[in-house]
């Protein structure tokens, strides 16, 4: 398992000796002893991503084709009919036998079904390790359930398993027993069992010292993320909701029923951009993309040009981010490893929130007060906008 550019199909095709171009160094050992090429591939089933199948065939004539061309000559017609139908059971085909595999995307089978009827290809040829390269890639859930599913069915009929995979789901994660982390570059993070609920490969990871960059970068990620989205879909949702209010407001305040100030506060709705309606999407385009850049996340402040600083710190969000950041990681003293640190020396996250985000535990409560005083000063412009701002002709 790894992110893309971690090398593990190249790896696969390496050990399956597939691999076609490129140079290759070192020793690939099976059982202690060095690999015998032609009579590794006798017993190796390798699943490749693409489910490449004939149209015309049904699921069942596949399967006997398949086992007749690949199987001994020494093996009788009853033996690979038998052989066959135990891999229908195994792969859950047994149902479908009879129908034709048909064209991707116009008859046939699903995307699913294709999936394990291209594993079934392989297991009839009754190998003793099967790779597989991203069987779950383009399934659904509920697909990809399926297929594992499938799989560990494999793995208990005595054949040992290889598979490469991307982003598991953790229900798809949990099914397998050892696992071979990789990060980009083919560098090697994690190599043995994983164990019930993957406890082993927890400890290993825990006891590993520092915190990596990526890790707090991730966090930091999830705050503005979150802080952005929720922000910008609240006002979204709430800003229809005021516009067709106004004409209700409108119209009761041609009547003399309430002042601006009582009707604002009583309800405590973001007033403003409804009220200079002409230029209402230009407005808030412009400063959702001001609140997006200028917040310190994608720009850090200390990067920031001299003459651009002051937009970060006119940013609401500047401060909510920093206080969420802060809360979360500011107090923290756990040395930092990792690419991107800025010094060759260890660095807390403390230090390197201050040193490169320009984050200090200190200010925490004073960004709870300049959040406030924006609450207090969007307000106020909200209550002037609805006294002083008026598009009514007649």
């Amino acid at each position: 398992m790894g992110g893309s550019g971690a090398g593990k199909t190249t790896l696969m095709d390496v050990i399956a000796g597939r691999k076609t171009q490129g140079k290759i160094t070192g020793d690939i050992l099976v059982n202690g002893y060095p690999k015998d090429q032609k009579s590794w591939s006798r017993v190796v089933g390798y699943v490749e991503q693409m489910d490449i199948h004939s149209a015309q065939a049904t699921v069942h004539e596949a399967l006997i084709f398949s086992a007749r061309m690949r199987l001994d000559q020494a093996v009788s017609n009853q033996q690979v009919t038998e052989y066959v139908e135990d891999v229908l059971t195994i792969m859950e085909l047994d149902t479908i036998r009879g129908l034709l595999v048909g064209i991707p995307g116009q008859d046939g089978l699903s995307v699913e079904q294709r999936k394990r009827l291209t594993i079934a290809v392989e297991l009839v040829a009754n190998p003793s390790i099967v790779f597989m390269d991203e069987p779950t890639s383009g399934l659904d859930a509920r697909a990809a359930a399926i297929v594992m599913r499938c799989i560990k069915n494999v793995s208990r009929s005595g054949r040992s398993i290889l598979v490469t995979i991307h982003q598991p789901s953790i229900e798809i994660f949990e099914t397998f027993d050892s696992l071979v982390l990789l990060q980009r570059g083919g560098r090697l993070i994690y190599l043995g069992p994983l164990g019930v609920e993957s406890c082993q490969l927890v400890d290993y990871l825990r006891a590993q010292p520092g915190a990596k960059v990526g890790d707090v970068q991730n966090v930091l990620g999830v705050l503005y993320s979150s802080t952005i989205f929720q922000g910008n879909f609240n006002y979204m949702t709430v800003l229809p909701v005021v516009a067709y209010e106004r004409a209700v407001f409108y119209r009761e305040r041609s009547s003399s029923m309430y002042a601006a100030g009582p009707y604002s506060s009583a309800t405590g709705k973001p007033a403003l951009l409804p009220y200079i309606r002409p230029y209402r999407s230009l407005c808030f385009a412009r400063i959702l993309l001001l609140w997006s850049m200028f917040n310190g996340f994608m720009i850090p402040y200390p990067q920031m040009p001299q003459g651009w600083k002051w937009l970060n710190r006119i940013c609401p969000p500047t401060w909510v981010i920093y206080a969420l950041s802060i809360n979360q990681l500011g107090d923290k003293e756990q040395e930092l490893t990792g690419f991107g640190t800025g010094s060759a020396t260890p660095i807390t996250i403390k230090a390197w929130l201050k040193s490169y985000f320009g984050y200090e535990y200190d200010f925490r409560w004073y960004c709870v007060l300049i959040i406030f005083a924006f609450v207090v000063a969007f307000r106020v412009l909200a209550v002037m906008a609805v006294r002083y701002i008026s598009f009514q002709k007649r």
